[in-house]
């Protein structure tokens, strides 16, 4: 480090092909060198220094310091996310390979926290914190180069939304042969893509085709209400009653969905209680 030669310092050259080894030691200038060794790839370690040279017949190779960091490639399986929007639906995994043009790559590691604490890196792992990441990750060499930290930006949301429903009135009384409009309430949630929209599917018991519309919705929670007009009429011999069924289904961001349904009851003619 401060520039003093290193005198009878211990050289271990390696043939990067064949991994055959020839040792020697430097002069008293620091200065090490080797002949008839076979062409191809070298690596000489000087202490914590190493070098790396090509060997070609009749010619003499230069013993290059290396000081370039190793480079570190991330890949994310699914490559493309399996959700919508760019989000995983599930937690995918994280490989990360690095390369070094000379001394060899000695650790990987990686960060989930801005780079406040780092990982080793041990082999591909699943990664399943669900909101939006971003991942750090460097490599450093034996000869201590530290590669400048890359990232990837994950977007996780492994969970359904939450919805709850309900109908007002959801019993229909007295039985009339008139229409009635019937409340539908909503709720829904979603901590992590937030919600997307609810849609509806309602069967009637007699058949009479009834629809809800599709509504829009955004951020991380919502509550809405849609009207829906039903006859307040049943049949003479239904005696358990015309039944609606209201489905809805609340999908996020992410495509992940929620299905849930409420009832609403249009009662045979007896009355219950005094």
């Amino acid at each position: 480090a401060d520039g003093t030669a290193l005198d009878t310092a211990a050289v271990t050259i390696e043939n990067l092909d064949t991994h055959a080894v020839r040792n020697t030691a430097t002069d008293g200038g620091g200065f090490f060198g080797a002949v008839d060794l076979q062409p191809g790839p070298y690596r000489a370690q000087v202490g914590s220094f190493y070098y790396c040279f090509n060997v070609s017949p009749g010619n003499v190779a230069d013993a290059l310091l290396d000081i370039l960091p190793p480079a570190t490639i991330a890949t994310v399986a699914p490559a493309i996310p399996d959700g919508q929007n760019g989000w995983y639906k599930t937690a995918p995994t994280i490989t990360l390979a690095a390369s070094d043009n000379c001394s060899g790559v000695s650790a990987i590691e990686y960060s989930t926290d801005g780079g406040a604490t780092w990982t080793p890196y041990n082999g591909s792992f699943v990664f399943s914190t669900e909101g939006t990441t971003t991942i750090l990750y460097r490599s450093v060499d034996r000869a201590t180069n530290s590669e400048t930290a890359s990232s990837i930006t994950l977007k996780i949301d492994t969970s359904a939304p939450v919805l709850a429903l309900t109908a007002t009135p959801s019993v229909i009384w007295p039985v009339t042969t008139e229409t009635v409009n019937v409340r539908i309430d909503g709720n829904g949630n979603d901590l992590f893509s937030g919600l997307a929209a609810v849609s509806y599917v309602v069967t009637d018991e007699y058949g009479t085709p009834l629809t809800l519309p599709v509504r829009s919705l955004s951020g991380n929670s919502s509550a809405w209400n849609e009207t829906l007009t039903v006859e307040a009429r049943r049949e003479g011999t239904d005696l358990d009653g015309r039944l609606y069924v209201v489905v809805a289904t609340l999908t996020d961001v992410a495509g992940n969905t929620t299905t849930i349904s409420t009832n609403i009851l249009v009662p045979h003619d007896q009355r219950i209680g005094p």
